[in-house]
């Protein structure tokens, strides 16, 4: 929920002000409704279908107070940093006329920052080079930072951080509704049906409007 919050209202922000020489979209009463209705669809559907599961209630690892409350804001700094990336990567993409090149610094850079880690070695990465989820989740991890590179200039920031949200949503309720890629299966609640119909509702309102 952190993340995301921190992804969409730092898109709404940049975009309302015109950092990184984004254009500025004025800040109107239907956007500010929209973003309200797209949060409330948020919590929706993340956050009841947790608090009524009871395998989330089965479940208390004690945390101190001080590490849940920086554990939250890192959360929510970290759709932050999301939303810059995007923002950067598509900057990138269209000063040099290249989606791709701006997607290959985007992997390499993490790949060096990454591979800097302790716990990582040669021996591990040619064992994931070996392995073919390693490559399924290269090439999905590619579309998803290709694709963002492409809309977050023409879409701004907001809106495409809103619609990624809810292609996140409504690819987990189906990864979860049919038990793809060795997950566990379960029935779609009907808050995150919920959820969903009010995020589109809220993001339709936001563009259209």
């Amino acid at each position: 929920m952190l993340p995301t919050l921190g992804q969409i209202l730092s898109g709404m922000l940049f975009e309302t002000v015109g950092w990184f020489s984004l254009p500025v979209i004025n800040l109107s009463i239907s956007r500010v409704g929209g973003l309200f209705i797209l949060l409330i669809g948020i919590y929706v559907a993340i956050v009841m279908p947790a608090k009524v599961s009871k395998q989330a209630s089965m479940v208390s690892i004690p945390i101190k107070k001080s590490a849940q409350l920086l554990n939250r804001i890192w959360a929510f700094v970290a759709g932050v940093l999301c939303t810059v990336q995007s923002i950067l990567n598509g900057q990138l993409a269209n000063d040099v006329g290249s989606s791709t090149v701006s997607a290959f610094w985007v992997f390499f850079i993490g790949f060096v920052v990454l591979m800097c880690l302790r716990q990582n070695s040669l021996r591990k990465l040619w064992l994931g080079i070996k392995l073919v989820p390693a490559w399924l989740a290269g090439t999905t991890g590619a579309l998803f930072v290709t694709f963002m590179s492409i809309l977050i200039l023409p879409l701004g920031p907001g809106l495409t951080v809103s619609i990624s949200t809810l292609g996140v949503m409504v690819g987990a309720v189906l990864v979860q509704q049919f038990g793809l890629f060795q997950s566990v299966r379960e029935n779609i609640s009907r808050y995150q049906i919920i959820g969903i119909i009010t995020m589109l509702f809220g993001i339709i309102i936001i563009k259209m409007l």
